[in-house]
């Protein structure tokens, strides 16, 4: 039977990777809801989204969405 060990050093170094790699995936996704970067539709298409998904209300839930995202 074969055993792995990893070593403390390289466990948090990907652990780190995957952490700003999902941060990265995050940050540009609320930007897209926020300020319309990366082709999104800002606020405004945010919210027309969420108006159309049923959201009540869908300017704040979009804003809060994009802070979510934006701020993890």
């Amino acid at each position: 039977m074969n055993s792995v060990t990893t070593s403390p050093t390289a466990a948090a170094a990907a652990q780190t990777l995957f952490r700003v790699a999902l941060g990265s995936v995050l940050i540009a996704h609320g930007s897209q809801k926020l300020f319309g970067w990366f082709g999104g539709g800002g606020i405004e298409g945010t919210s027309k989204g969420m108006h159309a998904m049923g959201f009540r209300p869908a300017n704040q839930s979009a804003i809060l969405a994009g802070v979510g995202e934006a701020g993890a």
